[in-house]
């Protein structure tokens, strides 16, 4: 597995394109916060209505909380690759362990931009992340939409990159597998 700093704004409009070549979206939800930059750009690149949801794991509030960003940046990137490579591999190893005994009942989000009386007037939407680890944040939020609005309603996922080998969902479009990215929002990048 490696990690790789990526061009934003180009792997954005790579996976836009990678989206219209099979599926024209009505609308877009973003998952706050790091899915909440990708559907931005897809939003303004492919000209279609926009609504952030969020749904954040138990472990990147600590994070925040220990504002790891204020030692990573300092690192270089060689050694903060590793760091990357060993938390992603160990975050695996429990996730594999122990996914027969995690809950998939809490299926609430949070609006941020728009609401479901909104997401009810469109046919086609496209719920888009930054990053599939687990997969647990995009089914809960794709099943939270599923349970919520008629079954006629097509959902389809777009991420930029998985990083576990056997996440609890598959994404329909996205870039890279088994690769971390560097986002300009991840705790380690400079500049």
């Amino acid at each position: 597995m490696k990690v790789i700093t990526i061009d934003f704004n180009f792997a954005c409009a790579e996976l836009a394109e990678k989206i219209k070549q099979s599926y024209q979206p009505e609308v877009i939800v973003g998952i706050a916060t790091g899915g909440q930059f990708v559907a931005q750009i897809l939003s303004e690149q492919m000209n279609i209505p926009l609504a952030i949801v969020k749904k954040q794991r138990p472990m990147t509030k600590i994070k925040n909380k220990i504002r790891l960003d204020l030692v990573l940046k300092k690192l270089p990137y060689v050694v903060s690759n590793i760091l990357r490579v060993l938390e992603t591999k160990f975050n695996e190893y429990r996730y594999e362990k122990n996914k027969s005994s995690v809950s998939y009942n809490d299926i609430s989000v949070e609006w941020i931009k728009g609401s479901f009386t909104f997401l009810a007037s469109f046919n086609k939407i496209l719920i888009v992340d930054d990053s599939i680890d687990s997969g647990k944040t995009l089914y809960l939020v794709k099943r939270f939409i599923e349970m919520n609005l008629d079954d006629k309603v097509e959902i389809k996922t777009a991420v930029l990159n998985q990083t576990f080998k056997n996440p609890l969902i598959n994404s329909d479009f996205l870039l890279d597998k088994n690769v971390i990215y560097r986002f300009p929002w991840s705790k380690d990048t400079k500049g």
